[in-house]
Formats: structure tokens, sequence, C-alpha cells
């Protein structure tokens, strides 16, 4: 069990270096660009970020497909079959944006392609993978679900930078304790389900998959919502907008409760999804 441990106390180490080093990057880009808290420039300091952090882990890491949960040479033949439809309709439901939002483009890419494909071969890859084959320590599958889930949820307060530089600019009475609390909570139980397919099947495909669909359909997290019928105007610490646009979300109220508001007249922002 102690080599356990210091395995995941390793690969949280990692994961504190990355969101540095990736946080350096968004500081230096928004430095630079100055983008708007609505800008999808935002996007696209997130796709440099991840495409760099993932070229420099591929060349410092050297992992092997099996490392990632991407081997596809022993999937099972039902599973190959069914992961291949299911893959050309989320990179299809991301594209599909282009055309029927094209304001949302960017965004959509960078929060149902390339956060769930970096995440997820991250943790539910390379990291599970390294929990598996930890020396002298036989763990189950269930174990290293709990703690992968754990560490993923942990993970997104590294996102302080985004915290920093797009949120308390927009709402300055911002409750940052109930919101991270909440950032953590979403976060975990998203990974605990994100999580299922790699434990049971073996491979990140199916988490892949998930995550996309959970992003491309669940964006909300840092949504700014801003309605001149409405008295709101502020960042959601949780929720999810079920379809990207239509305004609908849920808000804390004034008695700190969270209530479902649908506000398909009002204009909404989205930030990208982390």
């Amino acid at each position: 069990m102690r080599t356990y441990v210091q395995q995941v106390g390793h690969f949280l180490i990692l994961l504190l270096a990355i969101q540095i080093v990736r946080g350096l990057i968004i500081a230096g880009l928004s430095r630079l660009l100055q983008p708007a808290t609505d800008s999808p420039l935002w996007a696209y300091m997130d796709m440099v970020a991840f495409g760099l952090l993932g070229i420099g882990l591929l060349i410092f890491l050297h992992p092997s497909a099996a490392d990632l949960g991407l081997d596809w040479r022993t999937m099972p033949t039902l599973g190959a079959a069914c992961l291949h439809p299911a893959g050309h309709s989320q990179r299809g439901s991301g594209v599909s944006t282009y055309f029927l939002q094209p304001d949302q483009f960017a965004v959509n890419i960078n929060s149902a392609l390339v956060i769930p494909i970096f995440e997820e071969l991250l943790f539910r890859g390379w990291g599970w993978t390294k929990l598996e084959q930890t020396p002298g320590f036989r763990g189950s599958g269930l174990l290293h679900w709990l703690v992968i889930s754990l560490l993923f949820g942990i993970w997104h307060f590294g996102y302080a930078d985004i915290y920093i530089l797009k949120v308390a600019p927009a709402v300055p009475s911002m409750d940052w304790g109930n919101f991270l609390l909440m950032k953590f909570l979403m976060s975990f139980l998203i990974g605990l389900v994100v999580g299922l397919p790699r434990w049971r099947a073996g491979r990140v495909y199916g988490s892949m998959i998930l995550h996309t669909l959970i992003n491309l359909f669940g964006r909300g997290s840092h949504l700014l919502v801003e309605c001149p019928n409405h008295k709101t105007r502020g960042v959601t610490s949780t929720g999810f907008v079920l379809f990207p646009g239509a305004g609908s979300y849920f808000t804390k109220t004034g008695t700190g409760l969270l209530s479902y508001v649908p506000l398909p007249s009002c204009p909404s922002l989205f930030s990208p999804q982390h």
C-alpha cells in the first residue's frame, strides 16, 4: 500500500507541474492578446496550451499505446464495432457547430475534443495505467476508479488562472469558497462517470467519448449570463447548459439554493469548459 500511495503522490506532483506550466502559457498569451472575457480567443489559447503540453508530455514520458489505454489490438470486436460510430458522432457533433453556431465553434472544438482527449489520456490513460503497475501492490479496479476520480476533482483547482483572469473581473462578489467546492464535487462526479468505461473495458476510448458528450452538452460551469429582464448576472458555480446557446442554466437564488432558470431570450457568454 505504501508504494501505491507513493505512486499517487508522484502523479499528483506531475499534475501540479502540468497546471503550473499551462497557467504560465495562458497568462502569457492573455497578457499578449488581452482578450475580452467572452472572446473565442480563450478557446484558441487553451488549444495552444494543451497542444504544447501534450507534445511535451509525449516526449518526456514516451508512453506506449498500452500506457495510454489505447491498445486497439486487444480490444474486443464488439467494443471496437461500437466505438467506431460513437467516435465519428463525437467529432461530427463538435464540427457541426461551425454551421449551426459559428460563434461557438472554437469553444466547442476546445471543450468537446481538445480538453477531453488531453485529460482522458492523462488521467484514465497514463495515470490509471501507472497505478495498475504499482510494484508490489495489486489494487482493484474500484480503487483506481476512486483515486483517479478524486485526483481529477483536485486537478480542477489548477484552473485558478482561468478563474482569476475571466471569472473574477466579471463577478467581483463571487463566493469563491462555494464556487471551488462545487467545481471539485462536479469534477469528481464527472470523473466517476467517465471512469466507468476505463474500469470495465480497460481502454480509454469510451471515457473520451463520454467526456466529450458531457462537455458538449453540459457546458455551463463558468457560464456568464447577463439579461436586462432579470436581476441575474454572474458565473454559476455549477450546473449544466442542456443545449449550448439556449441560455438555460442553474444559478444560486437569494437563499443560496440552486434553481433552474430558463432564459431562452437572454444572451449568454460561455467560457471554455474546464
